[in-house]
């Protein structure tokens, strides 16, 4: 097994050595530069993961702002509530009430349903979602 996500034929590039170097300063680094410069299979090459985020909404109207899919069968379902700590219930409830009907034989549970708030504490409610202030997700 690779160390990162590194295409077969991988050709590197000057900014390799770089990236590399920031990553044992800080764990996230931005790549920036032209359409088509390598930016892409340049963060592959150097990533432990990889994951594609989407936002779901079914023909009722019920939706999930994002899902993480690390494309192994883990998900996660997030709802963002910058508002009131109020909309933590309806998010939650929301959540729950979505992912209930998702089909887990097919893409099994999700690994986590999370709320992320604009401020306060973080913790795990009773009915299994996170609630996680964004405050903790910044460096």
């Amino acid at each position: 097994m690779r160390d990162s996500l590194t295409p077969v034929g991988y050709i590197p590039r000057t900014a390799d050595r770089e990236v590399a170097e920031a990553l044992k300063i800080a764990p996230v680094v931005v790549v920036e530069g032209a359409k088509a410069c390598g930016k892409t299979w340049i963060g592959r090459n150097h990533a432990c993961s990889e994951a594609s985020v989407w936002h779901f909404r079914d023909s009722y109207g019920n939706e999930i702002d994002a899902i993480v899919d690390w494309g192994d069968g883990r998900w996660i379902a997030v709802e963002v509530k910058l508002g009131s700590m109020n909309a933590v219930d309806e998010a939650a409830g929301s959540l729950n009430r979505v992912c209930a009907q998702v089909d887990a034989a097919v893409t099994g549970p999700p690994a986590r349903k999370v709320v992320i708030t604009a401020g306060g504490f973080g913790y795990d409610r009773p009915d299994g979602v996170a609630v996680v202030p964004l405050t903790a997700l910044t460096a």
